[in-house]
This record gives C-alpha cells, structure tokens and sequence, in this order.
C-alpha cells in the first residue's frame, strides 16, 4: 500500500491535501453555523425571559383596582406597561 501512495505523483498528492482541508473546512464550517445558531436561539429566549420579567415587575407596580381617576392619575405607567408588553410580543415573535 505505501509503494503505491509514495509512487502517487506530486501533483495527485496535493490535490488529495487540498481536498482533506477543504472537507476540514467545510465540517469546521457547518459546525460553527450550528453553534452559532444554538447561541442566537438561548439569546432570543433570554431576551423572552427578561420581557416577561420587566412586564411582570411594571404590572406588580400598579394597584389591583384601575378605577377612572387612577387610571389618570397613573396613565404614564399604563403606557410604560403597554410598552413593555409590546416587547414581549416582540421577543416571542423572534423566539
């Protein structure tokens, strides 16, 4: 067997070198793609998880009864509240 490699020409020889790392490449290649997409998966879930924990600490802010007058009285945390649960849709829809 190693007569017949070392009888190879140069030229067969560098191609077959060539080839190994080309596949090396492109295994290193899909490997990292898949890293990479696990990694942007567990971002987009925390991103979730930090959603929902701002909306759930704004909303813990305000009281339980929302009559007329303390809906005026509290209409910028009602907007900040409606922002934030914009951000969780958002995040769930990235998720």
């Amino acid at each position: 067997m190693w007569h017949t490699l070392l009888n190879w020409p140069w030229g067969t020889v560098w191609s077959a070198v060539s080839a190994l790392g080309s596949i090396v490449t492109v295994t290193l290649g899909f490997w990292a793609m898949n890293v990479w997409r696990r990694q942007e998966a567990l971002k987009a879930k925390m991103a979730l998880k930090m959603a929902v924990a701002d909306y759930s600490n704004a909303l813990s802010q305000l009281p339980l009864s929302l009559s007329r007058n303390v809906r005026i009285e509290k209409r910028a945390e009602l907007r900040e509240l409606n922002h934030k649960l914009n951000a969780v849709n958002n995040a769930f829809l990235i998720c």
